[in-house]
This record gives structure tokens, C-alpha cells and sequence, in this order.
């Protein structure tokens, strides 16, 4: 059965945070469709970096895409939960990106964590020990391959990971309250 989870339903809010926060640090940006995802358009436009707001639904062929993409040598970067659906809404056993993230997850039905984002490892501008108040993460998430260098109430947290000749950053945790931080 397909399902809609409101708990961190917050895709356009994730969205417009991407967008402020790509237009503070002076970059361009792209859209990308579902279509031209598949039909190569990453290699066509000579994306170095693919944002994911809040992707948790997609198609296996464009989970592909994004795979082969990072194998040589892209960067992707997710703030929570990325291809956790396929493109019915219908949860997947595994999400069909994991890998590339470097992560696993538990299965549980509450996996919404609260807390303070809290940075463990140095990231630019954020030296360890840096907090961010009032932050969720997705509490099923475990790292496998990839370093987390933050935790929400101790889960992981900015998830660094190679794969291939690219790289793949999970934040999980939700940019949308980028405002309050600027």
C-alpha cells in the first residue's frame, strides 16, 4: 500500500532552503526532471553536485542515474531520508540509494529523533562541538561505510561517504529551518 508520513513531510520547505542556501554562497542552479534524470541530463549539463530536497520517492531507473552519476565522480547530497519510495509512494524493503550514502536502516515505524544537531567532526565554518537546536533526524539510519561527522540525540548525522570516484553526503536532518540559521 502507498503511504503519505506527514511527520517530516516538509518537501517544499526543503526545497526553498536548498534554493536560499545555493544562492547565498553565489552558486548557479538547475532543475532537474525525473525525464531528463534518466535520460542523462547530469552528463549533458555537467553537474558536479545533485541536490535531493527531501527525495524520499523515486524511480529505480532514476536511482540508477543517480548511482552512476556519483561512480564517476559526482556528488550527491540529501538532507533526510532520499529513495526510501519508489515512484508509487510505495516503501521500499531497502532504500535503493543506501549504498551510495553508505548506510543501512532499522526498520521501525517512529523514526523521527529530536534533539540538538550536534557536530562531532570539523566541517567547514563548524568546528566540533557547534550545535544546532531543535533538529530531527531519522533514527533508523545507520552508518555502514560512511562517517558521521554530527548526531541528532546521538544518531548519525552529515554522513560523508565515497562511492566510485564521487561522494555521497546524507545530512539527515532537515534544512528547512535554514532562515533561522543564516
Amino acid at each position: 500500500a502507498s503511504g503519505y508520513d506527514s511527520t517530516m513531510s516538509e518537501i517544499a520547505n526543503s526545497r526553498e532552503a536548498f534554493n536560499q542556501i545555493v544562492a547565498d554562497l553565489g552558486l548557479q542552479y538547475i532543475y532537474i526532471g525525473g525525464r531528463h534524470l534518466t535520460d542523462g541530463a547530469l552528463k549533458q549539463e555537467k553537474v558536479k553536485l545533485l541536490i535531493l530536497p527531501y527525495c524520499q520517492a523515486m524511480s529505480e531507473a532514476e536511482a540508477t542515474a543517480i548511482r552512476t552519476f556519483v561512480e564517476a565522480g559526482g556528488t550527491v547530497l540529501a538532507d533526510t531520508r532520499p529513495a526510501v519510495w519508489n515512484e508509487h509512494c510505495r516503501k521500499l524493503d531497502k532504500g535503493w540509494l543506501d549504498d551510495v550514502f553508505g548506510i543501512a536502516r532499522r526498520p521501525m515505524d517512529k523514526y523521527v529523533a529530536y534533539g540538538d544537531l550536534t557536530c562531532v567532526e570539523a566541517m567547514p565554518g563548524l568546528p566540533p562541538g557547534t550545535v544546532i537546536d531543535r533538529a530531527t533526524a531519522d533514527q533508523s539510519v545507520m552508518a555502514t561505510t560512511a562517517k558521521a561527522h554530527g548526531a541528532v540525540d546521538g544518531k548519525p548525522a552529515v554522513l560523508v561517504n565515497s562511492f566510485g570516484r564521487g561522494r555521497a553526503v546524507l545530512l539527515n536532518t532537515f534544512v528547512g529551518r535554514y532562515e533561522l540559521c543564516q
